[in-house]
């Protein structure tokens, strides 16, 4: 998805990313000399930032090839000559840039949900603009809570009928079979509300260990 937004540049939604056409400008040595190097200090690192990932993004001539389809760089522009000019970008520390282009790709979806903390905002960006996208989003973990405790509610119940017929000798059976199977699904449905929000708090400690783990190289 082409945007114009550099606060989009790289964020990524499922299966679309937002990646900022490289302007011509930011090619040209006079706008770098006259114009960049009398900015401010953050407008230069993001600057520096910018064009430094559009290094990694064309590392090769099918990279090259997709990006002049998807117009992200200008069509008389020559690969060879393109990457010569990218790769003095090669060598620019993290430190030259601003902390936004210290990391790759980002995830729209969390972006949006840690604007509501730390911005105090419903959305970094907005994706959908239908209602329907935002059920269905709020629709899945309800399902899932209503279905879990359905079955543990209707466990229960067939545990509590069987210990009301008592154990004669033609319901014996009946009630044991009835009995343990009630328990088991007890089980499972607790198994299930313990292993799913387990599991995302796992990925999230990996994903957080290893945001940690590359924040300073």
């Amino acid at each position: 998805m082409i945007t114009e937004d550099p606060g989009l540049h790289l964020l990524w939604y499922t299966d679309k990313i937002y990646i900022k056409p490289l302007p011509q400008y930011l090619m040209n040595y006079a706008f770098w000399k006259h114009f960049l190097s009398e900015a401010t200090p953050d407008l230069r690192k993001a600057a520096l930032g910018y064009v430094r990932s559009y290094y990694y993004l064309v590392l090769h001539h099918s990279d090259f090839d997709i990006a002049i389809e998807k117009k992200l760089i200008d069509r008389t522009m020559d690969f060879a000559e393109l990457l010569y000019f990218l790769r003095s970008f090669r060598d620019i520390g993290d430190d030259a840039v601003t902390p936004r282009y210290r990391y790759g790709e980002l995830r729209l979806s969390r972006l949006n949900f840690f604007s509501r903390i730390y911005r105090f905002e419903l959305f970094y960006n907005e994706v959908y603009w239908r209602y329907d996208y935002y059920f269905a989003q709020i629709i899945v973990p309800i399902v899932y809570i209503f279905t879990t405790v359905s079955v543990a509610l209707a466990a229960m119940q067939v545990v509590l009928a069987a210990e009301q017929l008592g154990h004669t000798s033609t319901w014996t059976a009946f009630i044991s079979t009835s009995q343990w199977f009630s328990v088991t699904c007890l089980f499972l449905a607790a198994a299930c509300i313990i292993f799913f929000p387990t599991m995302v708090c796992i990925f999230l400690v990996r994903e957080f260990a290893y945001a940690l783990s590359n924040m300073h190289q």
